[in-house]
């Protein structure tokens, strides 16, 4: 089955962050915005998935 928007949408994020780690200089700031979504009344919670994923990684300062 094709993959879904939610899946597509955690692995942009995903290589996008690991690029970032890549070239952030040590103590760099990076300021990323990500957007929840809905759909077919279920909800997605790309902040989560990016905090849960990455929070050994960087220091992250999530703003709703």
């Amino acid at each position: 089955s094709a993959p879904s928007n939610c899946d597509i949408d955690n692995s942009l994020y995903s290589d996008s962050l690991k690029e970032f780690y890549r070239i952030l200089k040590p103590n760099g700031v990076l300021i990323f915005k990500c957007q929840d979504t809905v759909s077919s009344a279920k909800q997605y919670l790309s902040h989560i998935f990016v905090n849960n994923t990455y929070v050994e990684r960087f220091v992250l300062i999530t703003v709703c």
